[in-house]
């Protein structure tokens, strides 16, 4: 399940308008979502939402097609969409979370950068300092930095290839704190059940503090996907920003295949 910065406009809209399956699922949960409407699909208020309403009703259609996965991995937002699939959240509980994360991101003030560098962990570590902090660690070779712009831009100007990634926020940082109380108010009124399908996370994903320190801690989907041999991988969202994350990943574990659903 992919997470932010996936996200396009439209998406979904061919299989709305060719699968009445997909349509019902989309209505349903997008009906109980608390959006902006006038937001853009790219602001983050907007975008956590849509991409799990998307993820929800793609993973039902997929379902009504007979197709049962062993085990659910979710990147940041979209490991939401996959905990409400296996069960971990009634729909109305999981549409509560989304919404107040979506919303309390949106609210934070603006600034911060994150930046994708081809390196491994131990490299990345090297430049760390006040203000620069490991938000996702993707693959072996790849790492996204997250936190202050000015500290994030020296600590990465000493690589020969970086990518600044186009987001609203520093998320899995600091920056993040601000809301993480008003957060936990929230994961702590909801009910939580054992998934009924393994997810990657581990057992921790029925605790409200596990989904507050989702939001602050680094993504470890590297280790994650690195955790199935000889596995089908397929990418619940609209494209394929995971899958070739991935590949890098699953290439070194195995005969692995990855194919993306939309």
């Amino acid at each position: 399940f992919s997470g932010q910065g996936s996200q396009r406009a439209g998406m979904g809209a061919e299989l709305a308008a060719a699968f009445p399956v997909f349509a019902d699922i989309h209505q349903r949960v997008w009906g109980l979502l608390n959006v902006d409407e006038d937001l853009n699909v790219d602001d983050t208020g907007y975008a956590q939402p849509a991409l799990f309403a998307l993820q929800v009703a793609l993973f039902g259609l997929l379902e009504s097609w007979g197709v049962r996965p062993d085990a659910l991995i979710g990147h940041s937002i979209g490991e939401l969409a996959a905990a409400y699939v296996a069960g971990v959240w009634s729909l109305e509980d999981a549409c509560t979370l989304v919404s107040a994360r979506a919303r309390l991101m949106q609210a934070l003030p603006s600034g911060g950068v994150m930046v994708a560098v081809p390196v491994s962990e131990d490299e990345a570590r090297t430049v760390l300092r006040d203000g620069v902090e490991i938000a996702a660690v993707n693959g072996p070779s790849s790492v996204v930095l997250s936190g202050d712009e000015d500290a994030v831009l020296q600590a990465v100007a000493g690589f020969p290839r970086w990518t600044r990634l186009s987001t609203s926020h520093a998320f899995h940082s600091a920056r993040m704190n601000p809301m993480l109380e008003e957060f936990r108010a929230v994961a702590e009124q909801l009910t939580y059940h054992q998934p009924s399908v393994e997810m990657a996370a581990g057992e921790q994903v029925v605790t409200p503090e596990y989904w507050v320190r989702q939001v602050r801690d680094a993504v470890r989907f590297g280790e994650q996907v690195a955790a199935y041999e000889d596995a089908v991988f397929v990418e619940i969202g609209p494209g394929r920003n995971l899958a070739r994350l991935i590949d890098g990943v699953a290439m070194l574990n195995g005969e692995n295949e990855t194919h993306a659903a939309l």
